[in-house]
């Protein structure tokens, strides 16, 4: 933009009385945005803020002087002779941010009696200065600033935040940098460059990374050209600090990984600053494991061949290859990171260390930076394995638990061994049932023996030094039921009337027993004579027709009476009586015969289900009743089974198996109770039947029953 002085319409007469021939002339400056005389973009000074000078040229008489703003409305009366106009703004010798100075200069002569257009314009006469810092210099340095310097006047400091242009005298002007390095401050002074009034120029600042010069680079504006001079500063020059070394990714200098470890391992690297330049940079590395690889313990990175790099890189040790002069470089530890992970099995030597790492770099001003002893190993995966005791069963253990903390959790198997099995030649290998997160889930290991130590542990990657700690345990006893085939009883005479035997169902002296009757129910102490079987007879009976061994036992429905015959069933009691055969005591006493005294018998194992054989003569189709229960200390009923729907006869013996379901599985077994009746309906008919019994030759033995079950046999699997 541009000041315009124009003559217009006179408001006051200002006169030269000097002569009689003369003149009008009316000062105005205002601003014309039609002409360009500077490349500058700023607005341009108020113009009432100028001064507004008239000379005569042949005298050099100053005529008249003023401030534009007191001038503007005054009419100037001049001699007919010529005359110099001269405006200004500013201080030709200024230097600063608000220094600029602005001239308005023109010659003109006066015609008599003529009101004359004086047109001027004015132009910036001093150096519009600016300073533009590069992002190269902020990198490579905290601290900086610039001062441009006159060589007539003074200087300006631009720190490095500065964003504003200044002004300075035309002539030779020359830019100094200061940066901050080695702890001190040094400076670099460019060549000066000649500047006339209404150039702009401008210093761009700035450190190339990878190329050893420093550019000042000078543009100078004006209003015919635009030139361009470059300032070179050779590196050599250019100040520096002393390299610098940045290891990321370590903990305490330390990384650790796991075999098979399933995470990406990123940024363990050292970074590297040598503004003077890399002239060398050792890495020394303390391995056997890669010693074994044929990498050398001490490598200068800055000038080894291509072979040692690609030695490095197989393992995943990368660095910027010909670094060597460079300023900017890296060596890179995260691929031999993920390199250890999936080529590396651990081993308890290398946890503490598989490789350590140091490096030094030394420009080539020979400034040195030196980096710790950083370590990467191999450590253990860990887990913890855990069961409850009350998931250890007499053949199985349910819900093995392994809580994975370091490492890949489907990297992990169970191993079982018996205790017994000191050489670890019989390993069974059981693979997770599930996987939910860190959490692998081994829900159910069979094929377990009863009453046996085991040992459990887990391997991870299939590598026998990387498991967990051993769990002993021993697996419940396959417990079974005393004289479950019915081999032992003793013999019990009822007398009255008639004399009857009847049975228990252990053995002489027996301080333990487990089977119980309610025989007593049906033996009475009749009155009348004859029919003796009809009259007084016990539910159960033993028979040497069993299925295995010497006797088996009958559990039958029978009715007695003290009128009863062949053809009169009548019992006080009433009609048939179903037989029990249970595990507990009887009461045998009073109103209470064949009642329950105790039910169930201490016993600690928990099987999967009872088998048991049988033969049944149906009486109008009644079934018969069969019920298992498992109890807790405390009594309750954790497992149980219960079968009532064979009605059918069968005539040969038959095996049945009936399952135990738990539904509390965190309790263990203390009691068992297991009871037959040969009625499940309570059925109370019955009709003549000829039983047999052992003690009667296995002859027949008329009776009145209903339903007549035959037991043998019975076992509890697991």
């Amino acid at each position: 933009m541009s000041l315009v002085l124009l003559s217009v319409s006179c408001v006051q007469v200002v006169q030269d009385e000097s002569s009689t021939s003369q003149g009008e002339v009316i000062i105005r400056l205002q601003q014309d945005s039609g002409t360009t005389a500077t490349k500058t973009s700023e607005a341009l000074p108020e113009v009432g803020e100028f001064i507004v000078e008239v000379t005569e040229t042949s005298s050099e008489r100053l005529f008249y002087r003023k401030k534009y703003s007191d001038a503007m409305d005054q009419k100037i009366v001049l001699n007919n002779c010529e005359h110099r106009l001269f405006a200004y703004y500013g201080s030709p010798t200024g230097i600063g941010f608000n220094s600029c100075y602005y001239v308005a200069e023109r010659l003109f002569d006066v015609e008599p009696d003529v009101v004359q257009n004086i047109e001027a314009v004015a132009k910036l006469a001093n150096v519009k200065v600016a300073v533009n810092f590069g992002p190269g210099l902020a990198f490579d340095y905290n601290e900086y600033y610039a001062e441009v310097v006159s060589a007539k006047n003074g200087k300006l400091t631009f720190t490095k935040k500065e964003t504003r242009c200044g002004y300075a005298p035309a002539g030779d002007l020359s830019l100094v940098l200061y940066v901050y390095a080695q702890d001190k401050w040094m400076c670099y002074k460019s060549e000066p460059v000649t500047c006339q009034g209404n150039d702009f120029i401008t210093f761009n600042v700035d450190t190339e990374r990878y190329v050893e010069v420093a550019d000042i680079q000078v543009v100078i504006s004006n209003d015919a050209e635009e030139v361009v001079k470059d300032l070179k500063v050779p590196g050599e020059a250019a100040p520096h600090a002393a390299p610098a070394l940045t290891v990321s990714g370590f903990t305490n200098n330390r990384f650790s990984t796991v075999e098979a470890d399933p995470t990406k391992h990123k940024g363990l690297k050292a970074d590297i600053v040598a503004m003077g330049g890399i002239g060398s940079c050792i890495l020394d590395i303390r391995s056997s494991y890669l010693s074994s690889k044929g990498i050398p313990s001490s490598i200068d990175l800055a000038a080894a061949d291509q072979a040692v790099i690609g030695a490095l890189e197989s393992v995943g040790i990368r660095c910027l290859r010909d670094m060597g002069g460079k300023r900017l470089s890296y060596v890179d530890f995260s691929e031999f990171a993920n390199y250890v992970s999936h080529n590396v099995a651990y081993h308890p030597d290398y946890e503490g260390s598989l490789a350590e790492f140091s490096l030094k770099v030394t420009d080539m001003d020979g400034k040195e930076a030196a980096s710790d002893v950083y370590t990467i190993a191999i450590e253990k995966s860990q887990a913890e394995l855990s069961f409850n005791s009350y998931d250890v069963w007499a053949t199985s253990v349910k819900d093995v638990t392994l809580t994975v903390t370091k490492g890949d959790p489907s990297k992990y198997v169970l191993k079982c061994v018996a205790a017994s099995d000191i050489f670890y030649q019989n390993v069974k290998v059981i693979e997770p049932s599930s996987i939910s997160g860190n959490v692998v889930k081994f829900e159910t290991v069979t094929g377990l023996n009863s009453g046996t130590g085991y040992r459990f542990w887990a391997v991870y990657n299939n590598n026998g030094n990387n498991k967990t700690y051993e769990l002993d345990f021993t697996t419940e006893n396959a417990q079974q039921l005393g004289n479950s085939g019915f081999e032992s009883y003793t013999v019990n005479s009822f007398s009255g009337t008639h004399t009857i035997n009847w049975f228990n169902l252990w053995a002489s002296g027996d301080s333990d027993p487990w089977w119980a009757t309610n025989s007593s129910a049906t033996l009475d102490k009749s009155n009348t004579s004859g029919y003796a079987t009809y009259k007084s007879f016990p539910t159960v009976n033993m028979t040497s027709k069993s299925h295995s061994g010497s006797y088996a036992i009958s559990v039958a429905s029978i009715a007695v009476g003290d009128a009863s015959s062949e053809v009169n069933m009548f019992n006080s009691w009433g009609d048939a009586q179903p037989g029990e055969v249970f595990i507990g005591k009887a009461d045998n006493s009073g109103e209470h015969k064949g009642g329950h005294d105790v039910d169930g018998h201490a016993f600690s194992s928990r099987p999967a289900s009872m088998s048991y054989w049988y033969k049944l003569d149906s009486y109008e189709s009644d079934p018969y009743y069969v019920e298992v229960k498992i109890l807790d200390a405390s009594g309750s009923v954790i497992g149980s089974a219960k079968k009532t729907d064979l009605s059918s006869s069968v005539s040969y013996w038959t095996q049945v198996t009936i399952p135990i379901t738990y539904d509390i599985t965190t309790k263990k077994a203390a009691k068992i109770y297991i009871i037959f009746k040969s009625s499940a309906t309570g059925k109370t008919t019955s009709r003549k039947f000829s039983l047999s019994r052992y003690d009667y030759g296995e002859g027949s033995v008329n009776v009145h029953a209903g339903n007549v079950l035959w037991l043998d046999d019975i076992k509890l699997n697991y």
